[in-house]
């Protein structure tokens, strides 16, 4: 058996606010550096430092991943007078129902946060919107705001919370906001802006923004990051924060489902609080049957279960199953069994946890955050892992590691805990760039001219600027036309910044009218059972888990290609196969060269273009 020592944070004092902060949250509010990548184990209180900041009166800007920590935030700024605004999804969602305008609103709320200081939370989303002119850009007259960028040069802290849920994807949009920081900065080092990049498990994306490109540079100047962690101290003593007490991990027997009936009864027989984190959000639906009457044995009533995804945290309390189970995003006191998915990994807190069996994850990031729900403050805890059919590297290294380390050294352990793609994230960020060019002009101009005081080396955008200038040479109208056609698609695809799917809207029995992933869908239900009202919506007469598919179906989804012929869905996704594709129509044709180069930007950026017309249905 594995034990994690007990750790904690030393003390650092803060002369300007009198508060007693840890070494690494000083110096988030001291370091001198214009942009800061700080790791520090869950729980150890790395937002913290930016609501003292907000406290004593500077406007803090923070980015998280999801709603949910959004609304975390939120919370505790409100419990400590903190004040702050929260720009995402469900605020929108409000301020419509009250009949006001989100952009409008929030454009209010910021000249309050100027005068007086505090904190606005935000996604990267609604960030990306401002970024591209979004609030000037509302269709209706009266919903349009000057919000732009000119709006957040009294933000003394912008910071991204959870970084290590950024993913290629996201490196240009990042390297953007590297680039306005350092030069606002510059304009005035003593109280210029600053960029703070937070995790407990930072990916290597943040060091590729300090290395050179072979092709495309993407630079900053190294000596502008800081690289620091917190301090951490394995052992309990009085002087230390307590971030975990000692945790036991044992590796269980089985899957999920096993573990639970082997080991939930320790827990829940004396009292304590289980937390069952699934990889697969169609297990846990699938198991959910099973698992009420299991619980049930154990003395645990439905309605102290609660369920944590994506999915059900959007229904109206309940789960979508028929099961009795609660959902939600925040546990109460009441619930004993919380059931969830990956979606906790993202700063989700859940109180009075000791105890948990899990999954292991995609990777060492993932298993790491999991472990961290687990043991908070100084109380000891317990975890039992599972032992999936496919072993990941992580979960075998972690699995041949036994007696009592430091948190430090499992962290050495299991090395790298997210590896991105760095050649792949430098493509799709050199493309982001050129994405800008059509989107915001002007803002494009301006950060070239301020990319240029930073390097001599030549500005990311040149491959996809060079297919579009290749395309605008073409004479005939029709081929022309296919090839805007996919140029404007893949810059669509550019401005989501994770790649979520397309998203369809379902109804199960009696439960809200919900988003889900499209692919989920097709995937793992079955047709709708009711008829089709026009709106789009598909409708089932039973809760969710009586459409579940026993053997998932494969998706097809038709790509686009640039000379506007569809690559079949069947082959979907094999970039290999729908580059080449390409390319063996490009031969001979009068525009080889844009094609073949085509070919070649899809496979240096993995960017697949889903081809809308012939769009997959199960109705």
């Amino acid at each position: 058996m594995l034990t994690i020592r007990a750790h904690g944070v030393p003390s650092h004092p803060d002369d300007a606010s009198g508060t007693a902060l840890s070494p690494a949250q000083h110096r988030l509010l001291t370091d001198p550096a214009p942009i800061r990548v700080c790791g520090a184990p869950t729980g150890s209180g790395k937002t913290y430092a930016f609501l003292q900041a907000a406290k004593r009166g500077e406007l803090v800007l923070f980015v998280v991943p999801t709603q949910a920590l959004a609304g975390d935030i939120e919370a505790s700024a409100r419990d400590q007078d903190i004040p702050i605004a929260r720009w995402d999804g469900a605020q929108s969602a409000q301020l419509r129902a009250n009949g006001l305008e989100p952009w409008i609103e929030r454009k209010l709320e910021l000249e309050h946060l100027k005068r007086d200081g505090g904190m606005v939370v935000t996604t990267p989303e609604t960030l990306g919107a401002i970024l591209l002119g979004r609030p000037q850009q509302q269709k209706e007259p009266q919903a349009r705001a000057q919000l732009t960028l000119d709006d957040f040069q009294q933000v003394r802290h912008i910071v991204f919370d959870e970084a290590h849920t950024l993913t290629e994807r996201a490196f240009g949009f990042l390297h953007f906001w590297a680039v306005l920081v350092l030069c606002w900065h510059r304009r005035d080092p003593a109280n210029g802006l600053k960029l703070s990049l937070l995790s407990a498990t930072h990916s290597n994306l943040f060091e590729g923004l300090c290395k050179s490109d072979d092709k495309e540079e993407s630079y900053i100047p190294p000596d502008a990051v800081a690289f620091f962690d917190e301090t951490i101290e394995s052992k309990r003593g009085d002087a230390l924060r307590m971030l975990h007490g000692d945790v036991d991990i044992e590796i269980g027997a089985g899957d999920v489902s096993s573990c639970i009936r082997q080991y939930a009864s320790e827990p829940l027989m004396q009292g304590y609080r289980l937390l069952i984190l699934y990889d697969s959000l169609k297990n846990l639906v699938g198991d959910v049957n099973a698992l009420k009457d299991e619980f049930i044995k154990l003395g645990v009533q439905p309605d102290e279960c609660f369920m944590i995804n994506g999915q059900d945290r959007k229904s109206d309390g309940r789960a979508l199953d028929g099961s009795g189970f609660e959902a939600g995003l925040i546990p109460e006191e009441k619930h004993r069994v919380i059931l969830a998915t990956s979606c906790i990994e993202a700063g989700v807190n859940i109180k009075n946890l000791r105890y948990a069996i899990l999954d292991p994850g995609n990777d060492a990031a993932a298993l790491l955050q999991r472990i961290g729900r687990v043991a908070r403050g100084a109380v000891n805890g317990k975890i039992w892992l599972t032992c999936p059919d496919n072993q990941p590297s992580h979960w075998l290294r972690l699995a041949q590691f036994d007696g009592s380390h430091t948190i430090g050294e499992i962290f050495q352990l299991l090395a790298p805990l997210r590896n991105l793609r760095l050649d792949r994230a430098q493509r799709l960020g050199s493309a982001y760039w050129s994405m800008l060019k059509r989107e915001q002009r002007s803002i494009y101009e301006g950060l070239l001219e301020a990319y240029s005081t930073l390097s001599a080396a030549k500005a990311p955008g040149g491959w996809l600027n060079s297919l579009h200038a290749q395309v605008a040479a073409v004479t005939n109208r029709r081929d022309h036309d296919r090839y805007v056609k996919w140029l404007k698609a893949v810059d669509h695809e550019l401005i989501d910044l994770r790649g979520f799917a397309p998203s369809v809207r379902i109804q199960f029995a009696d439960y809200p009218v919900i988003e889900y992933s499209q692919d989920w869908a097709l995937k793992y239900l079955e047709a709708p059972d009711l008829p089709d009202e026009g709106d789009g919506v598909w409708r089932y007469r039973h809760p969710r888990n009586a459409y579940l598919l026993v053997q998932p179906k494969s998706v097809n989804v038709n790509l686009l290609c640039p000379d506007g012929n569809v690559f079949p869905g069947q082959y979907y996704p094999d970039l290999q196969k729908y580059a080449a594709s390409i390319k063996g129509r490009a031969g001979g044709c009068r525009d080889e060269r844009f094609l073949r180069e085509a070919a070649d930007f899809i496979l240096a950026t993995g960017i697949l273009v889903r081809d809308t017309t012939y769009a997959d249905s199960i109705i």
